[in-house]
């Protein structure tokens, strides 16, 4: 069930029967205005690329998930980190502004070479 309710809840298919019944469900119905609001109020890759730029300017260690560690809008600085790595979204200009600092371009160039060895 938590599949199906987080397929249409995300694909907002909910002003069309019978799935607009759905939302006479009161949490069902809480969960998707929760969800609306936090979607309304997500940042773009280049916010997110800024406000990690600024949050670790000063910093001597990397982000790690034990800090958890969120942007303004609630997601999680080291799953964007983690996935800009194993994407390897540094290498487009949206997020080439994260080599600029020196803990994440070690990082990278580091994520880098190890996979470079696996392949």
């Amino acid at each position: 069930m938590y599949t199906f309710w987080e397929y249409w809840k995300r694909n907002l298919k909910y002003n069309k029967k019978p799935h607009s019944k759905l939302l006479e469900n009161k949490l069902l119905k809480d969960d998707y205005e929760r969800y609306k609001k936090n979607k309304d109020n997500k940042l773009s890759q280049e916010d997110k690329v800024n406000e990690l730029l600024e949050f670790i300017k000063d910093r001597d260690t990397l982000i790690t998930n034990k800090e958890n560690l969120k942007f303004t809008d609630g997601m999680s600085m080291y799953g964007f980190w983690t996935n800009c790595k194993t994407d390897l979204k540094c290498e487009k200009e949206s997020h080439s502004n994260l080599l600029e600092n020196k803990l994440l371009k070690d990082d990278y160039e580091r994520y880098k070479k190890d996979k470079e060895k696996y392949l």
